[in-house]
């Protein structure tokens, strides 16, 4: 195929169909929030299933369901006054009342003219660690 019959809107596609695919079977939680609602809009399968539930299941979930208040607190004052969040570490609750510690990144983007909050979740913990990881965690951020 030479440059004179390549058409850019099928690079355009197939950019958008692999960044897709990507974001799908990433090791690490991803979706997109409403900053007004806090409702997931947008969801991977790992997200998903740290939730312990589907996809399609976990759109519109409030995301304050997911964190204990102190840690809706906090992960809101940081957003507030840093305008992001960087690998901060919070308690997180799945559908299921499960706990695990996470780590979570937040950015705000603009996608087609809407703002929204692109999330990053990890798993760290589970189980008894999160007591403690969680009092370290704060610990730490708080001595900065």
């Amino acid at each position: 195929m030479g440059i004179e019959t390549f058409d850019p809107l099928s690079l355009w596609t197939l950019g958008l169909e692999v960044l897709a695919v990507m974001a799908e079977t990433a090791p690490v939680g991803l979706a997109l929030i409403s900053p007004e609602s806090g409702a997931i809009l947008s969801i991977n399968q790992m997200a998903a299933s740290l939730l312990g539930l589907a996809p399609v299941d976990a759109i519109g979930w409030r995301v304050g369901r997911l964190a204990r208040h102190d840690d809706r607190r906090r992960l809101a004052l940081n957003l507030k006054f840093e305008g992001r969040l960087d690998g901060i570490l919070v308690a997180l609750r799945g559908a299921s009342g499960r706990q695990f510690l996470a780590q979570v990144w937040l950015r705000p983007v603009l996608l087609q003219g809407q703002k929204l909050l692109a999330a990053c979740v990890v798993n760290v913990g589970e189980g008894d660690r999160i007591g403690c990881a969680h009092s370290t965690a704060g610990a730490k951020r708080d001595s900065t």
